[in-house]
C-alpha cells in the first residue's frame, strides 16, 4: 500500500492570527460577561452566526465586530491593541470611558477649562482658546477681600 503524501501546513497569515486573537477576546469577555452567543447577537444587532464566525476567527466585517465591541462595552482601540499584541496601561472603566467620550466630544473651550481646573498643559500645536466669560460671584468677593 503506497503511503500517503503528507500535506504541508501553510503558514498562518498575520491577519489570519490577528482575527483569532479578537476572537479569543470576544469570546472570553462574553463569557465572562455570563451570555450566550445568541443574547449576544441579539443586543449587538448581528446574527448568532456573525458572533460564531468573530470567535473563530473566520472572516467578518469590521462593521459587525464595531457592534459586538459596543454591546459588550468594550473599548474598540483597547480590544484591537490587545489582539495585535501591544500592551496598553490600563483597560478602561465604562465610567472612565464615559469622561473620555465625553472630553473629545466637548467644544475646544469646555476643553480648556478642563484642562484648567486639572492643571493640564495643552497640547503643542493648539492654539489658546479666549474664555470670554463675566467673572465668576466667588471672583467679585475676593476681590473685595484684598
Amino acid at each position: 500500500m503506497p503511503k500517503r503524501a503528507r500535506r504541508r501546513r501553510r503558514p498562518r497569515s498575520a491577519s489570519a492570527r490577528f482575527r483569532e486573537q479578537l476572537g479569543e477576546l470576544i469570546k472570553s469577555t462574553r463569557a465572562a460577561a455570563g451570555q450566550t452567543r445568541a443574547a449576544l447577537a441579539g443586543h449587538a444587532g448581528v446574527h448568532a452566526e456573525t458572533i460564531r464566525h468573530i470567535e473563530e476567527g473566520r472572516n467578518f466585517e469590521i462593521e459587525s465586530l464595531e457592534r459586538v465591541v459596543d454591546a459588550l462595552q468594550m473599548d474598540f482601540l483597547h480590544l484591537v491593541s490587545r489582539a495585535a499584541g501591544l500592551k496598553m496601561r490600563t483597560e478602561l472603566s465604562a465610567e472612565q470611558r464615559r469622561l473620555l467620550d465625553a472630553f473629545r466630544s466637548a467644544a475646544e473651550r469646555d476643553r480648556d477649562v478642563i484642562r484648567l481646573l486639572l492643571d493640564l498643559p495643552r497640547p503643542t500645536g493648539d492654539e489658546p482658546v479666549a474664555i470670554d466669560q463675566d467673572p465668576l460671584p466667588f471672583d467679585e468677593a475676593e476681590r473685595n477681600d484684598e
